[in-house]
């Protein structure tokens, strides 16, 4: 093989080369991509749970505070709790 018909060879493998490699690249984006939604969404509905945990405790020391009152207002003795 001359030298032209072996450069021309290894310029079609580097361009063959260069577009599988390039579309490799847009698969392994879109994939995480992809990934990244599922992730989004997985943390929205962590986030959200953490939420409603917040505000069930929330609700639950503004029970125990009244129910503390209570019996503070009937004579108990809560120092020790």
């Amino acid at each position: 093989m001359d030298d032209t018909k072996a450069k021309e060879s290894v310029d079609m493998q580097a361009t063959d080369g260069g577009r599988t490699h390039r579309r490799l690249s847009e698969t392994a984006l879109n994939a995480i991509y992809g990934r990244m939604n599922v992730l989004g969404a997985r943390t929205n509905v962590v986030a959200m749970e953490i939420e409603q945990t917040i505000d069930k405790l929330t609700d639950l020391h503004v029970e125990r505070t009244s129910i503390r009152r209570d019996l503070e207002a009937l004579g108990a003795d809560l120092t020790k709790f």
